[in-house]
This record gives C-alpha cells, structure tokens and sequence, in this order.
C-alpha cells in the first residue's frame, strides 16, 4: 500500500513539474514587436518632396496610409517581418518596395513617384446589398454576373428613386477627401482616373459607406460596382 501510495505521489509531483516547465516556457518565450514604416514620398523629376498633394500606401492590396500635407506618412506595424508596400497618387506611377520591420524599430523608407500622365476609364454602379440578397435568392444567376453584367442588366437592386420608391440621397465616389463623382438618376457613374492603385469609397445617407482597392491601367475599361447595406 505505502509503495502504491509513494508511486501515485510521484507521478503527480512529475507532472506538477512539467507543467510549471511548460507555463515558464510560454511566458519566457519571444514576443512579435512589430515598429514602424516612416518616410516621405518624392518626385523623380524635380527631386523635392510631394507636397499637399495626397499620396497612398498600401500594404497587401489594403490602404494603410496617407501622406499628409508635408509629404510625410507613417505605417504601424504589430508583427516582424518584410512587408510589401506600394506607393500611388494622381499623376504618377505607382512605386513598390520590400520593406523589413524588426525590433521594435521605426525603419526609414522614403518613395519616389514618376510623373505619368496616361488613363483608364471606370463604370460602376451602386446597389442596395440588403435587397440584392433578396433578389438573388430568387435569381441565383446574379451571384455570378460580372461587373459589367451588373452595369448593363437589371439587379432589381439598383440604389435608385425608381427601385426602392423614395427620394434617394446623392450616391458619391470619393478618393481621399474628394468627391470624384456623384452618380446619375439610375445610381450610374464613370469617369477617366490616371493610370494606378487607389481606394475608392462609396457612399450614401442612410447607408454604410464601402470601399474597394481598385487598380487603373492605361487605355483601359473596367467596371466598380459598389454594394452598400442600409444603415
């Protein structure tokens, strides 16, 4: 019985041990620091910063900062690691750099951006999201239409007066703090956008504003159609 009793006390001080190794383990064990990304954007024809002009960076196809109004931006960055940044604005080509965080450390990565001039062209349309479910329960086929499928055709989910029966508020396509443009009677849009990578946000009283990262290239047609779910 005694050595039955001291073979159980054993096993359960071995296992008392392990755990508190395994608990020390985790608590002693390196955490992620992340830093910083900070710069400033210049231009490669006159070799100065751009300054109150906005420019735009993006980290994985996701905005995550604006220049301000000296030319300056700053990214915050929760893990180590090398990330991949892109660089755009009105007027320019679009710039991209792989950029190392570590430490802790605030790294220092200044963006040049070459005039260009050239454009694309974008249609889009607005659709109330809360109605297009409902409409494509009924029609399956919607769920796969293209862009430009959902400009030409009829949804029955168009964010316009005629569909949903009342006075809809001003349908806007804003990049940065402009309004690039205000839709038609039919929730419609198009316009030409210099060639590069911006985030375009869409938005409509009494809706929650939406936005999509949105790649022009030169000489080119694409369709932007912006969903919003009421508010």
């Amino acid at each position: 019985m005694r050595n039955r009793t001291l073979i159980t006390f054993m096993i359960l001080f071995s296992f008392i041990i392990i755990n508190m190794s395994c608990s020390d383990k985790a608590t002693t064990a390196p955490k992620p620091t992340g830093g910083k990304i900070n710069g400033v954007v210049n231009n490669s024809t006159s070799s100065q910063i751009i300054i109150n002009h906005e420019c735009f960076i993006f980290c994985d196809d996701s905005l995550v900062a604006t220049t301000t109004n000296d030319g300056s931006f700053s990214v915050s960055i929760t893990k180590d690691g090398t990330y991949h940044l892109l660089c755009s604005s009105l007027g320019y080509l679009d710039a991209t750099a792989q950029v190392e965080v570590n430490g802790g450390k605030t790294t220092i990565y200044n963006f040049t951006l070459t005039p260009d001039t050239r454009k694309g062209r974008i249609y889009g349309e607005f659709q109330d999201m809360n109605l297009f479910v409902e409409k494509a329960a009924a029609k399956p086929e919607l769920n796969t239409w293209n862009g430009k499928e959902i400009w030409e055709s009829v949804t029955g989910a168009t964010l316009q007066s005629q569909t949903l029966q009342y006075l809809v508020p001003e349908r806007r396509v804003i990049l940065g703090d402009s309004v690039l443009k205000v839709t038609d009677d039919f929730a419609q849009y198009w316009f030409e956008l210099q060639q590069g990578t911006y985030y375009l946000k869409a938005t409509c009283e009494g809706y929650k504003s939406t936005g999509k990262v949105v790649h022009v290239y030169p000489d080119s047609v694409q369709y932007v159609n912006f969903y919003l779910y009421r508010e």
